[in-house]
């Protein structure tokens, strides 16, 4: 990595940026998609989730499909007595967002592989054909019920997120994550 680019990294580092309402999300984060697959030792990647932590990379995301929930068990390791430096964002697969039951089941395996009760961000993974009104009325209430502090969207299209605010609560969508990363900045062109 260049000089420079470390630099911008480290000041970056720490800094927020406010979701509708005020709420501070940091603007550096820690993607774990590639975690928990065998490539690395698990405890060299959770050296690293920490230590990333340690320099003001606030961030950690994360999805239930991660290793089959294994990614989300091992950021709970991470941030169990870190919890204050970490905004936990976790993500359910469209095949787990058929029904409010369903959602309800999805939210709370990924609490309980994340050790907490409440999860910072809770996404939509992708738009598979659900039906938006249960999947925001679901997320509401677990919203209400103090499950997840915020909801969004990831990887919605233009198309996708007109017709997520024309269902009831729809504008209530903090976020749609799409992807962006050192690997990925296919998004610049767009």
């Amino acid at each position: 990595m260049p000089l420079s680019a470390l630099a911008e990294q480290t000041q970056a580092a720490g800094k927020t940026l406010k979701l509708a309402g005020g709420s501070p999300i940091p603007i550096l984060g820690m993607g774990t998609a590639r975690l928990a697959t065998g490539r690395h030792p698990i405890e060299q990647e959770e050296t690293a989730l920490k230590s990333g932590l340690q320099l003001g990379m606030g961030l950690i995301d994360t999805a239930e499909i991660y290793s089959n929930g294994i990614s989300e068990q091992m950021v709970g390791r991470v941030i169990s007595g870190r919890r204050h430096k970490a905004f936990v964002v976790s993500k359910i697969a469209p095949r787990n967002a058929t029904s409010e039951n369903a959602i309800r089941h999805a939210c709370q395996r990924s609490l309980q592989h994340l050790s907490i009760d409440s999860m910072d961000l809770y996404l939509l993974h992708w738009r598979a054909g659900e039906d938006l009104q249960v999947v925001v009325k679901t997320f509401e209430a677990l919203k209400t019920e103090g499950k997840i502090r915020h909801w969004g969207v990831s990887n919605f299209s233009v198309s996708d997120m007109q017709a997520l605010f024309t269902v009831k609560d729809g504008k209530n969508c903090a976020v749609n994550q799409v992807r962006y990363s050192l690997a990925d900045r296919s998004i610049d062109s767009n």
